[in-house]
């Protein structure tokens, strides 16, 4: 993203993923008329890091409140955008831009209404590779043994869901082997409640690239089955962005024998999995975070001028006063994306 002299930048990189990014804070000197729409005269740019894969980049603008009129005779003059915007921001955060500065201008014949937000998806040509692994223990009957189930994201792409800050989990599904008993459930996961011995798991997303989850389940050996096995499967859905789907599923194995104990799953895959009833906390069955919309087509940097909802990001300045105040305008970009690290 360019860094302009008139503005300042905060980058958060803490607390939840969909709120971290880079806040832009520009100060303009120019007087803006009431009722006139403006617009910046440089794109607003981002580019796209590997892991990118159907992103979304929001947009802002919005009018500084004003401050309180000054009860003295006549204020001092108003200190240049630049230095403004520096004084504003010195003890919250923000750093100064160092480039050109930018600069609005007038939108002659624009409409009556303007949106003061917009945003536009970053399609980028990459892919995620989902694995699942399984695991195998021994036991005799009455003992207590661990499967360690898994999900990973072998990358480079993460994975988010729809539409933040809502996305939709990926989902699971576990069914234990033959001859034993779920005594601890995983966090995140919870029993079909029509379908003994089937559970779901919930990987919430975002997904990142380098996502390694594990799903501990403590299983009680009600009966010594050789080669008992159950299964560990993603949701049998249609996901254009994983080319490699067939090590979406992996065995639970219990008291393997040498010639049957393999965990990891092969071509083909076993037979479909009833689907397990929708969790109280994970939302509902069937949803899934692996469509990311309209900007999955080819992608790669994305460098130019921004689409907008609505408004074309324009800043229609309403009322009826002048926004001066020795300050000019000062306009607000909220940037809401994942930085590289």
């Amino acid at each position: 993203m360019d860094r302009h002299a008139n503005c300042a930048y905060r980058h958060t990189t803490d607390g939840p993923l969909q709120g971290q990014g880079t806040d832009a804070i520009c100060a303009f000197s120019d007087v803006v008329e009431a009722g006139t729409a403006y617009a910046v005269t440089e794109p607003l740019k981002v580019k796209t890091l590997p892991f990118a894969l159907n992103d979304r980049f929001t947009y802002s603008f919005a009018p500084a409140p004003a401050p309180a009129p000054a009860p003295a005779p006549a204020p001092a003059p108003a200190p240049a955008a630049a230095e403004k915007a520096k004084t504003l921001l010195a003890t919250d955060g923000y750093t100064p831009g160092t480039g050109a500065p930018l600069t609005l201008e007038e939108l002659t014949g624009a409409p009556g209404t303007y949106w003061t937000q917009g945003s536009a998806w970053l399609p980028f040509d990459t892919s995620y590779d989902i694995l699942i692994t399984g695991d195998s223990a021994r036991g005799a009957v009455g003992e207590t043994v661990t499967v360690d189930v898994g999900f990973r994201n072998l990358g480079p792409a993460w994975v988010r869901g729809l539409e933040p800050p809502d996305d939709d989990p990926m989902l699971t599904y576990v069914t234990v082997p033959p001859g034993a008993t779920v005594t601890r459930i995983p966090e995140d996961c919870w029993p079909d409640s029509h379908t003994e011995g089937l559970y779901g798991c919930w990987a919430h997303a975002p997904v990142l690239e380098d996502a390694n989850l594990t799903f501990p389940f403590e299983l009680r050996i009600d009966k010594v089955v050789k080669n008992a096995k159950g299964k560990i499967q993603m949701q049998p859905f249609d996901y254009p962005s994983e080319p490699n789907q067939e090590n979406n599923w992996a065995w639970i194995v219990l008291n393997p024998t040498d010639d049957g104990g393999s965990t990891q799953g092969s071509s083909g895959g076993p037979s479909s999995t009833p689907s397990p009833s929708a969790s109280g906390s994970g939302g509902t069955t069937g949803s899934t975070g692996t469509t990311g919309g309209s900007g999955s087509s080819s992608g790669g940097s994305s460098g130019g001028g921004l689409a907008s909802t609505g408004g074309g990001g324009a800043l229609l300045v309403g009322g009826g006063a002048l926004l001066t105040l020795g300050l000019g305008a000062v306009i607000v970009f909220v940037i809401r994306r994942r930085s590289a690290g």
